[in-house]
């Protein structure tokens, strides 16, 4: 009697030992951090981080729930993202991969962990995230009047023909929005074969003393340029990729190159009163000075 007495204690020890482990491993001092994008896009990206008891976190798999208010989380709905079980692979947070934030709401979330084969560890206490109410910039066409709709990005892509075979592959758009799935970001490609940053090749467009030739009559230089104003105005970009100097960057005629120069500096002057978020590719290697 006095064995089978000693076997139970000792189950039960076993039993209070590892619950006691579970519980030590709680994720506490939950936190966000905002997460910047070069494209400039408008969006609340954020990263997850959280401490734990146990130092060896690259080991632990974990679950985040994110949810739009906090009674859906008490009941352990992830409407915004449920991550399912993922192994942590840096220290530097985990990026959200849920759906969009609206601007000026409140996010809440948890987490919880578990190590090897142990069943999962409790949640940690729900933690509340205040979505920024603005966005970086008010761009044409959002809606002043509901605030917590989601804010839009127009990506505009502007240049010449690497721009333009762009559109047949949308390798970048598709990596965007792979990214960014639930956000509001369309694409538009304003690129054209042979243009120039003065929009030379643009002067088909219209033109009544144009009808046999690109090339602009002298009556109407500038007439092309005008074209590329006019299209980059309609599109309302709250972000601009400018693709220039591919066929520059190889040139060695300097007075070429001279002009090449002023007109970029020129036109990225003006499409910077869009208001939108310029980013310039650079030309392929072969012309260090550029």
């Amino acid at each position: 009697m006095a064995r089978s007495k000693t076997i139970t204690l000792l189950l039960v020890f076993a039993m209070l030992s590892h619950g006691g482990a579970n519980a030590a491993e709680v994720p506490h001092d939950l936190k966000t951090v905002p997460v910047a994008n070069a494209l400039g896009l408008d969006l609340y990206d954020v990263a997850f981080q959280w401490t734990s008891s146990n130092d060896n976190t690259q080991a632990s798999r974990f679950q985040i729930l994110v949810a739009s208010n906090r009674r859906r989380l008490d009941a352990e709905v992830g409407d915004l993202w449920d991550s399912g079980w993922r192994t942590q692979e840096t220290s530097s947070g985990v990026l959200h991969r849920g759906r969009a934030f609206a601007p000026g709401s409140e996010v809440w979330w948890k987490v919880r962990l578990r190590q090897g084969d142990e069943g999962p560890g409790p949640f940690s206490e729900p933690a509340a995230i205040q979505v920024p109410a603005l966005p970086r910039v008010k761009q044409p066409g959002d809606d002043v009047t509901n605030p917590t709709r989601l804010v839009r990005n127009r990506v505009v892509f502007v240049g010449s023909t690497l721009i333009s075979r762009m559109a047949r592959h949308a390798f970048l758009e598709t990596a965007i929005t792979a990214r960014w799935p639930h956000h509001d970001i369309t694409f538009r490609n304003l690129g054209w074969p042979g243009d120039d940053v003065y929009g030379t090749a643009r002067s088909e467009f219209g033109s009544a003393y144009n009808t046999r030739s690109w090339q602009p009559p002298e009556r109407q230089e500038g007439f092309g340029y005008g074209v590329l104003m006019k299209q980059v105005e309609d599109e309302k970009p709250t972000t601009l990729i400018i693709g220039y100097g591919t066929a520059t960057a190889f040139s060695t005629d300097s007075e070429a190159f001279e002009r090449f120069t002023v007109g970029y500096g020129n036109l990225v002057t003006v499409l910077e009163e869009t208001g939108a978020r310029i980013i310039l590719l650079s030309p392929p290697r072969g012309y260090s000075d550029l």
